[in-house]
Formats: structure tokens, C-alpha cells, sequence
């Protein structure tokens, strides 16, 4: 039996259409998490970009020096790339690439055209709550800077996506700490989204809950909003055992509003 091949957690542009989707992918992730996605929308005849955001795909240290402003710089430029050569563009986020797509949407309406906005991390799972508020109030973070995910919190389901994804397989805290509040000031951004918006998430997803997606599809300013929500899924949702209806659902959000 041959060896799988090592997925590449490298940025990627796919296509030549005239409608760009920028893909922003999530906290200690690379763009891997988002290559099928892409293929399947260049497929359909869109641009579409896939950055690597600072810190990641290098080592947990290098990420603990960055923050949201770094992340959020990364999405801009990828935002500002494909504005130059597409008529209209979509951000299409995952965990924290879709708190990035909120960001950019609420600051920047003339050039997000439509937002998908991917296992939003607006509710935590009550674990992933208590550890980041123990690394925000205490001197945790100086003394474990970096703590193995816990398995508690399957990240992919889908037994054929198990290890295969390139993220980091420890949370670095310093930066986890940072990402504690950023969560709570991009809440206050959704009533600004105005363009279309698709949410989507993992009913099994106990990282961050589907019932955050459920409120954060309320709060939206959109006149527009899909919801999808997937039975069998956990986080990453582009990765798990229902990626494919995924991006059909993705691709149908996409013709009718861009």
C-alpha cells in the first residue's frame, strides 16, 4: 500500500474568474484546511486565494509573538490582492478565519461583497472557555506557554482526516489568550455585516458551540442569511466526514449572491 501524500499547509491561488473568495483559515491552522474548498470553487470559475495568516505553519513560538491585529493585517492584504483584480470578492472563514471575515465585512463593505463565516468561534465549549479564562487571569501562560490539544475536543471526526492536517498540535496559550478577547470585540461587530452572509457548523463541534452560530446568524445585520448546521461534523468542518455537501452548500451561497 502506498504512502499517503503530506499534505501542504503552503498558501494557495487557484482560477481566474472575475468573482475573487478569499479563504482565511483558523487559529494554529494552515491553508490546508481550506484546499478542497478552493478547488471546488476554482472549479466553478471563481479566483480564489488562501493566505497563510502570521505565526502559523512555522512553530508554536513564532505564533505566540502575533495577535489579532497581525492576523487580521494578513486577511487585508489577501482582501486588497484579489479586490485588484476581481470585480467583487467574498471572505469565506473557518474558526478564526470567519472572526477575520466579520472583521473585514463590518470594517470594509465596499469590498466584501458576501462573507462565509465557517465554525465561528462565538460560544466556547465550556472547556476551551475555562482554559483561556485561566490563561487570561492568572500567570498560567508564563509557566505552560504552549499545552497539547486535549482530546476531549476532536477537532475531525471523519476517521480518513485524522492526522492528516499540518496544524499545530499545541495551543499556544500566549496567543490563545489574546484570542480570548478578540472573540468578545467581533461579537459586537456582527449587527455591522451587512452584506449576505452563510453560517455554518458542526453539530458536534464541542470546541465551540453550534448554539453560538444559531445566535450569531440572528445578530447579523445581513438581509441575507444561510444556515447550515451538519449533524455529523465536529470543528473543521471542511475536513470532516460532510465537507462534500459542505461545499455544495458553500458553492449554491456564492452563485446566488456574488
Amino acid at each position: 500500500m502506498s504512502a499517503r501524500p503530506a499534505p501542504d499547509p503552503s498558501p494557495f491561488e487557484l482560477g481566474d474568474g472575475p468573482r475573487g473568495v478569499l479563504l482565511l483559515h483558523g487559529f494554529t491552522g494552515t491553508p490546508f484546511e481550506l484546499r478542497a474548498l478552493g478547488e471546488r470553487l476554482a472549479a466553478g470559475g471563481y479566483r480564489v486565494s488562501a493566505p497563510l495568516l502570521a505565526g502559523h505553519g512555522l512553530t508554536p513560538a513564532a505564533m505566540q509573538a502575533t495577535g489579532p491585529a497581525d492576523w487580521l493585517a494578513g486577511a487585508g492584504q489577501g482582501l486588497d490582492a484579489l479586490g485588484a483584480r476581481c470585480a467583487r470578492v467574498a471572505v469565506v472563514g473557518l474558526s478564526l478565519g470567519s472572526l477575520l471575515a466579520i472583521e473585514l465585512a463590518a470594517s470594509r463593505p465596499a469590498d466584501v461583497a458576501a462573507v462565509g463565516l465557517l465554525a465561528t468561534p462565538y460560544w466556547l465549549g465550556p472547556r476551551l472557555a475555562a482554559l483561556l479564562a485561566l490563561y487570561g487571569f492568572t500567570p498560567a501562560a508564563r509557566l505552560w506557554p504552549e499545552l497539547p490539544k486535549p482530546d476531549s475536543h476532536d477537532e475531525v471526526l471523519d476517521p480518513a482526516q485524522k492526522g492528516l492536517n499540518p496544524a499545530y498540535p499545541v495551543l499556544p496559550m500566549l496567543a490563545g489568550r489574546k484570542l480570548r478577547g478578540h472573540i468578545r470585540r467581533v461579537r459586537a461587530l456582527a449587527p455591522r455585516v451587512r452584506c449576505p452572509a452563510l453560517v455554518a457548523h458542526g453539530e458536534r463541534d464541542r470546541m465551540v458551540l453550534a448554539a453560538g452560530a444559531r445566535r450569531l446568524a440572528r445578530r447579523l445585520g445581513s438581509a441575507t442569511v444561510w444556515q447550515r448546521y451538519l449533524p455529523e461534523s465536529a470543528h473543521l468542518v471542511t475536513l470532516d466526514r460532510e465537507r462534500a455537501a459542505l461545499e455544495d452548500c458553500v458553492a449554491a451561497f456564492l452563485r446566488e449572491v456574488l
